[in-house]
């Protein structure tokens, strides 16, 4: 952690301001980490899913539930409701993750403001440690961006599921 010169009071390039840039980031680091570890968690589970949609035809899977051979009624209509609970444990993740990215946007314009200070105060060690935490923040943005697709990747391949098997479970009569 670095510490700002008790002599430098004119600008936000000041030992105050800076933990509590500190602090503020440490929160946000917090949020995000508690986010990709519920993420990291749950993505086991969506790369061992099977996706029926994606195993059998539309054609293959009304067949099946023609027939209902094995009991495959039943085994659709758990794989719905995984599916569903998938889905929504997925959407459950989305808000979180545009709340910290507005946190992320809020941060990087502190640390901007810090090290504008720091270098019209011209501590430039200062200046180019607020550099970093800008940088850091631009990167997070894109990493909070890159899991933003991969879920929305997912929730599509969970809707597919739940569509295809409702549509064969519920075909419609011409």
């Amino acid at each position: 952690m670095i510490t700002l010169s008790w002599l430098t009071q004119a600008s936000q390039c000041n030992e105050q301001d800076w933990n509590k840039a500190l602090v503020s980031q440490q929160a946000l680091d917090r949020k995000y980490n508690s986010v990709v570890l519920k993420y990291n968690r749950w993505l086991p589970s969506f790369q061992q899913s099977i996706f029926l949609h994606l195993e059998f035809s539309n054609q293959e899977l009304s067949y099946l539930w023609a027939k209902n051979t094995n009991h495959f009624r039943d085994k659709i209509d758990r794989q719905v409701e995984a599916a569903l609970e998938s889905r929504q444990e997925i959407n459950s993740l989305s808000p979180n993750l545009d709340e910290i990215t507005d946190d992320v946007v809020e941060q990087i314009a502190a640390w901007d403001k810090i090290r504008q200070d720091c270098e019209v105060d011209r501590l430039i060690t200062n200046e180019v440690a607020a550099q970093h935490y800008v940088q850091s923040d631009k990167q997070l943005i894109q990493e909070l961006t890159n899991l933003k697709q991969q879920l929305a990747t997912m929730r599509r391949y969970y809707d597919r599921e739940v569509l295809t098997l409702q549509h064969i479970s519920s075909p419609t009569q011409p």
